[in-house]
């Protein structure tokens, strides 16, 4: 089995830094799993809270339900490619992901707006609970 590996780090205008990582592996003789995966550590701190009190979120309890970094992840996979098309699926697939993408994570409200999200997929998922 292939291990991952970071192919591309890229610092954002944000001062994020957007990595993309190839996990692809073998599943057949000359068959592949094409997969790639984008990820970004957005820490839970002062400039990344800076915006979250005009969405209702206290910035401590923001840090005190999310910890210290959240992640922003995306993958795409392709299964049962064939091993001379690998190489030209999987930067077909980052160069998509980075012509689709790139302004959106680039933004610099992305790691504030992405904080409150998680913030509330995470306050969410706690109040449905009670009510099971």
């Amino acid at each position: 089995m292939n291990e991952p590996t970071v192919v591309k780090e890229i610092k954002l205008d944000n001062g994020l830094v957007l990595m993309i990582t190839d996990c692809s592996k073998k599943v057949g003789q000359d068959a592949w799993l094409v997969s790639m995966k984008a990820k970004i550590v957005i820490p839970v701190d002062e400039s990344t809270l800076s915006d979250v009190e005009r969405f209702g979120i206290d910035p401590a309890d923001a840090v005190s339900k999310l910890g210290e970094q959240v992640s922003y992840e995306y993958k795409a996979e392709r299964n049962f490619i064939m091993e001379q098309e690998k190489d030209a699926l999987f930067q077909s697939m980052v160069d998509d992901f980075m012509s689709t993408n790139l302004m959106y994570l680039s933004n610099p409200r992305f790691a504030s707006k992405f904080i409150v999200k998680e913030y509330r997929d995470l306050t969410d998922k706690k109040r449905l609970k009670r009510f099971r």
